[in-house]
């Protein structure tokens, strides 16, 4: 297998008992334990004990005996190290699975224990007793300075400890704690690392109270993660009749699997601002197809072409929506449509820009084998409902699959056949990165549970393998990958990505619920990029009268996050003198410091924040691009702005340059007063001497 940059081989170490495996920036250890005892991220230790199993048995706590681990042969690609323990009823087993991109897949078994060989033929007394599991947990103690934000998903049942009250899918880990039904994918961490833990299902999950099936425990100076996996017998167990072991009593093993990946997952640089996007036909809409669109004019009352525009712009990347092709999500075309495909590509690639397409998480009803595969690869409610799927033009309706299905391989081998076909530049995936929750028994998802209903599942391991196929195809033939996430913050499944598009969800909560509801460490969860190693840039639908493109910065350059232009219009021309800024100061040499960070650099007055890109010069002059941002609802007047020039190893303020106004702001004893209006951004270069 070939392992895409900026990953290397696993690498092992196996000594005393010990073993260690470390990919890019990260390393999981064992030290004879049955679970990690170490997680380290960028020299950041997350765990402030080793990860472990606790619970009763037998009315009493369970106490682990003879923990140890060992190294399977390792591979480039994916190192395996076993554990195991024993109580005095139980017998536990691991298997950690590391992949190259840090993701690891740990199942734990865990069975009552048996007698040995002497113990058996009575050879040797044996203190066996009867068994009774009555709690299973898995823990992970936390270190509290690593772990402040979360994200969830599902985005429903999350309460705070302390008094019950409803937190949003993603935040700020609140005082006391937190806990919730059944989450898919967690991830807690803070601003530049984190850990995030993945489940496909709860079958076999049996917690008292369902709604605290997970809790966010606030041990003081640690937290600690608990998954309440057992609270009584399994019901896949016997009640034991006999003292345990080799006697006849027939005890399966119980099962859990997780995903395990600690983040970042890739090296973070400013390169990305290099990219200049735009994506046309998503939300506001192309008339007619793509190519007489490129090549007509702006407007009624603008001649300029459309593509000369762009180029204008200094747009190089174009991402076309889905009605670039007749079929939705397809690779075979209308004879009519092949043609102007092709003809599309080198026009952009003429001018130095390159093109992705389309391909999003259904399948329509306009393709040749729809009628033959659709109950087989769609997804399908716990009601056994299929999903509703979107209109078309032409017309057609596109039914979400499941990529725990056949069609995943399809839509992998479909894509990259695409690419190879009209030399596109990589792929815009729609929602693929998004395990949606399926219980189509098909292709084997959902489960019965303990009430003989049907449940769903999340196909996270697949959804995952579908996007190794995808990065490293389109990856070979240097090419980018870009999901739209739909508000998940996946990293064990986006490893694969090099940009992401995100805030679609959001768009009508802030139409309807305005910013009140989306606080800022909301936004530095899910869209900072930085914590994941995968930039981000940010979704804008404007809503007028209520939120517009320009709002939006207020938000989004705060955090170091671009919002991408989805039209040839406005924001385009916002979007172009925020890109022609970026490039004049230099910005991909330069270091971001947010407002959440630069306390000791920046003081600023009310409820405004600063975060500024940071240069020094060869002559020792340090150069700021500063954006002071008010992201609230209230004016706020005479703000002052206090830089601190001995955090920077300078002596004064040389210099501030409204970059708005065009003109010089006075500076009095380092510092520069301005008003800010709701929602605005003011973008200054500052000179340090």
């Amino acid at each position: 297998m070939s392992i895409p940059h900026p990953w290397y081989p696993v690498r092992t170490q196996e000594e005393a008992g010990n073993v260690r495996l470390d990919v890019w920036g990260r390393s999981y250890r064992y030290d004879c334990t049955v679970l990690p005892s170490s997680i380290i991220t960028q020299g950041r230790e997350l765990l402030y004990a080793p990860m472990r199993l606790t619970g009763a048995e037998n009315g009493v706590p369970i106490v682990w005996e003879d923990t140890g681990c060992y190294l399977i042969e390792p591979k480039p690609e994916c190192a395996i190290v076993n554990g195991y323990a024993q109580s005095g009823c139980l017998i536990a087993d691991t298997s950690f699975s590391c992949e190259y991109d840090g993701a690891a897949r740990l199942d734990i078994r865990v069975m009552p224990r048996g007698k040995t060989v002497p113990q058996l033929f009575g050879l040797e007394p044996s203190d066996l007793k009867a068994w009774e599991l009555e709690e299973l947990r898995l823990e992970i103690p936390l270190r509290r300075e690593v772990c402040s934000l979360y994200t969830s998903f599902p985005k429903v049942g999350l309460y705070a400890q302390a008094d019950g009250s409803e937190l949003r899918e993603n935040g700020e880990i609140p005082k006391g704690g937190a806990y919730g039904s059944f989450k898919a994918a967690l991830w807690l961490g803070d601003e530049d690392c984190g850990l995030q833990m993945v489940c496909e299902s709860d079958e076999g999950w049996q917690p008292k109270d369902t709604s605290r099936a997970f809790e966010i425990v606030d041990a003081g100076d640690h937290w600690v993660l608990r998954f309440n996996l057992l609270e009584s017998l399994p019901d896949t167990w016997k009640e034991p009749a006999a003292p345990c072991g080799n006697n006849g009593i027939s005890s399966p093993q119980i099962s859990f699997r997780f995903g395990l990946m600690a983040t970042p997952v890739k090296p973070w640089d400013n390169s990305y601002l290099r990219t200049r996007a735009v994506h046309i036909d998503c939300f506001t809409k192309v008339k007619g197809d793509y190519w007489p669109f490129l090549n007509g004019p702006v407007s009624e009352n603008n001649p300029e072409r459309v593509i000369d525009r762009l180029t204008r712009a200094g747009v190089n990347l174009l991402v076309l929506h889905e009605k670039w092709t007749k079929m939705q999500n397809y690779w075979q075309f209308a004879t009519s449509t092949a043609d102007e495909i092709r003809k599309l590509v080198e026009m952009c690639h003429a001018r130095n820009i390159r093109v992705i397409p389309y391909f999003g998480y259904e399948i329509t009803s306009s393709i040749p084998e729809f009628t033959d595969i659709r109950d087989e690869v769609s997804n399908v409610g716990a009601d056994g409902a299929y999903r509703s799927g979107w209109y078309r033009v032409p017309y057609q309706r596109a039914n979400p699959v499941c990529y725990r299905s056949g069609w995943a391989k399809k839509l992998a081998e479909g894509i990259l056949a695409t690419l190879d076909r009209f030399g596109f530049d990589g792929v815009y995936l729609d929602g693929t990165t998004y395990p949606r929750a399926c219980a189509n028994a098909e292709h084997g998802c959902g489960y019965i549970g303990r009430d003989g209903q049907r449940h769903v599942t999340y196909p996270i391991f697949p959804v995952r393998e579908l996007m190794r196929e995808i990065y490293t195809g389109v990856h070979a033939r240097h090419g980018i990958v870009n999901p739209h996430t739909s508000g998940v913050t996946l990293p064990y499944v986006m490893s694969f990505s090099d940009l992401l598009w995100d805030g679609e969800h959001i768009q009508t909560r802030i139409r309807d619920r305005g910013l009140t509801d989306f606080p800022l460490p909301y936004f530095r969860a899910e869209y900072l990029g930085r914590a994941q190693g995968i930039p981000v840039q940010f979704i804008v639908y404007e809503f007028p009268g209520v939120w517009s493109f320009d709002m939006a910065l207020s938000l989004a350059l705060l955090h170091g996050v671009y919002p991408r232009p989805n039209s040839v219009w406005h924001p385009l021309d916002v979007m172009e003198r925020i890109w022609n800024i970026l490039d004049a100061y230099g910005v991909s040499q330069a270091k971001f410091c947010g407002y959440w960070e630069n306390m000791a650099s920046v003081q600023v007055s009310g409820e405004v924040k600063v975060s500024y890109y940071m240069r020094k010069n060869v002559d020792g002059r340090v150069r700021l691009l500063l954006y002071v941002g008010n992201p609230g609802a209230k004016r706020e007047m005479d703000v002052t702005v206090k830089l601190l020039p001995e955090a920077f190893g300078v002596t004064r303020v040389e210099r501030v340059h409204d970059l708005d106004a065009c003109t010089e702001a006075v500076c009095v004893a380092d510092a520069f007063t301005l008003n800010c209006e709701p929602f605005s951004l003011r973008i200054f270069q500052v000179t340090l001497v």
